[in-house]
């Protein structure tokens, strides 16, 4: 039997424990029912600009040992021109037990890559030259790869229900180039109709890699998050009408008759 309980707050009435309990699951617990079943990393929001001097994380929510945590407000971050590869992440810190609190907290700090810890949330690296600007503008789809003076976005751990997926927005990206193209496929058209119908949330990775394995004629496997990032843009040449490496695509057999 499944028994839920509400509240009833009206004059004479004394607040008890109990009652504070059910307010408590009603705010936070249901909160965590809702992501059950997604994998650790930004589920929606967590838009990443740049100012002088600066790297931003806009508002959003990210899932870290499966609790997700709430952004209300932008974060920034110090950065300099290094000439080294850097990871801008978010770390969960072990959690504190006060008399009245359990708190949780998260860091999001640049660390390079071999500080990444396994649980970390990567959400965008860089190599910020002497003398240049760090840019969020990208000229085309193959651009969202470079790292010099540039926030790439492709390597960022994004949550999804079963397994983590590649960035909402390497996907819309990739959404608004092939849209320039003649769309005949209904492959093409569903996904496309996919992604362009997301609330601000990502794909699921193996609803990513069945239309790339069916796109590149190739056996479905399942790709890390630089081979979902490869393959898309293989697959973009296919939609623009032009030649792409299909290494591993079925050969066709073909019979030789001789007369």
């Amino acid at each position: 039997m499944i028994i839920q309980k509400e509240p009833v707050f009206k004059a004479g009435n004394i607040l008890t424990h109990e009652m504070l309990e059910i307010l408590k699951e009603a705010s936070i617990d249901s909160q965590e029912l809702k992501y059950t079943g997604y994998s650790d990393g930004v589920l929606k929001g967590c838009a990443i600009s740049t100012a002088p001097g600066y790297i931003k994380v806009g508002k959003g929510v990210i899932i870290l040992n499966s609790i997700p945590y709430y952004i209300y407000s932008q974060i920034e971050v110090p950065i300099q021109a290094t000439n080294e590869l850097l990871l801008l992440i978010a770390r969960a810190v072990e959690e504190q037990k006060e008399v009245d609190y359990i708190v949780r907290q998260v860091e999001v700090a640049l660390i390079t890559k071999e500080q990444l810890l396994e649980s970390d949330i990567e959400l965008c690296r860089f190599r910020l030259q002497t003398g240049a600007m760090l840019r969020t503008n990208y000229r085309d789809f193959q651009d969202m790869s470079t790292e010099y003076d540039t926030v790439c976005l492709k390597n960022a751990k994004w949550s999804a229900y079963g397994k983590g997926s590649i960035s909402i927005e390497v996907l819309k990206k990739y959404m608004s180039e092939a849209l320039k193209c003649n769309i005949n496929s209904p492959e093409d058209k569903q996904f496309l109709s996919r992604i362009a119908a997301t609330d601000g949330t990502t794909l699921n990775a193996d609803e990513i890699n069945l239309y790339l394995s069916w796109r590149l004629n190739q056996p479905f496997k399942e790709r890390n998050n630089d081979e979902i990032y490869k393959a898309l843009t293989e697959t973009l040449k296919l939609v623009k009408g032009e030649r792409a490496n299909t290494v591993g695509r079925h050969m066709e057999h073909r019979r030789l008759i001789v007369d």
